[in-house]
């Protein structure tokens, strides 16, 4: 996982390093709106409501461009996020910035799981001004 958000506006994207953009970096929403099953733990992002997939694309062709082959960039799941042994201080390890997962709330429809910048996994609304959230996609690189 990147170990800062992801800023869409450099091409090829890059992660937001500097201490003024970090915080700010591909701040956005969730989603246009609701199109996903409430409590749904693999939503799909090729929807076209979906606004962070695009930072996950541009970030896994940038990878593919470095020569990185045979690769999975996604964002992370709520259940990876909250497995047995999964220590908190490591799913975001600098502390800085928040970002989004793939799974939506079990019992409210319109929030998304998010990580908190201590590393704690929460819930908020999917696209209003005061809960927009960076983006910080896996990697799973095979064996």
């Amino acid at each position: 996982m990147p170990y800062y958000n992801l800023k869409l506006s450099e091409t090829p994207i890059k992660q937001a390093i500097s201490e003024d953009t970090y915080l700010t970096a591909g701040i956005i929403g969730f989603s246009t709106e609701v199109y996903w099953i409430q409590g749904e733990d693999s939503i799909d992002m090729n929807d076209s409501r979906n606004l962070i997939q695009q930072y996950i694309t541009a970030y896994k062709n940038t990878l593919e461009e470095l020569g990185v082959e045979g690769i999975e960039v996604r964002a992370a799941k709520y259940s990876e996020l909250t497995a047995n042994g999964v220590i908190h201080t490591m799913i975001n390890p600098g502390r800085i910035g928040e970002f989004w997962t793939t799974s939506g709330h079990p019992n409210i429809a319109d929030k998304v799981w998010y990580i908190s910048e201590s590393g704690f996994v929460y819930s908020t609304n999917y696209n209003e001004d005061n809960y927009k959230r960076g983006v910080r996609p896996i990697i799973i690189i095979p064996k």
